[in-house]
């Protein structure tokens, strides 16, 4: 079992690894602003490196992306969004190599719910 929340369904293990550092990006398009930035607010006061923001794809970056890409088969969560409007989906991809991290989702609170592995 990974020390990750909410807890992967998948896992296969490679041989990438990045390291986060202060002045590493977090590229995130523009639906995906205000998620990149609470990440990287929350990781400054946990004591963690002081990332960037950036909108336009950037290599190496941390990239939070708005997508379903492979997480189609996979069943919906069963979690209530905090506002109480609709079901939570928080189905989401992490991918992590020399090159970077990807963190997907299908929607804005799914890569919400998925940064804080990262943390």
């Amino acid at each position: 079992m990974l020390p990750l929340i909410p807890q992967p369904r998948d896992f296969r293990a490679g041989s990438g690894s990045y390291t986060v550092r202060s002045g590493s990006t977090v590229a995130a398009p523009a639906p995906l602003l205000r998620v990149a930035t609470v990440f990287v607010d929350d990781l400054a006061v946990d004591g963690g490196p002081r990332l960037e923001v950036a909108e336009s794809p950037v290599a190496g970056a941390i990239r939070l992306e708005l997508s379903d890409d492979g997480l189609t088969t996979l069943p919906s969560s069963a979690g209530v969004r905090a506002d109480g409007l609709d079901d939570a989906d928080e189905r989401y991809g992490l991918e992590v190599g020399a090159d970077g991290i990807r963190v997907w989702g299908p929607t804005e609170e799914a890569v919400h719910r998925d940064y804080f592995v990262l943390t």
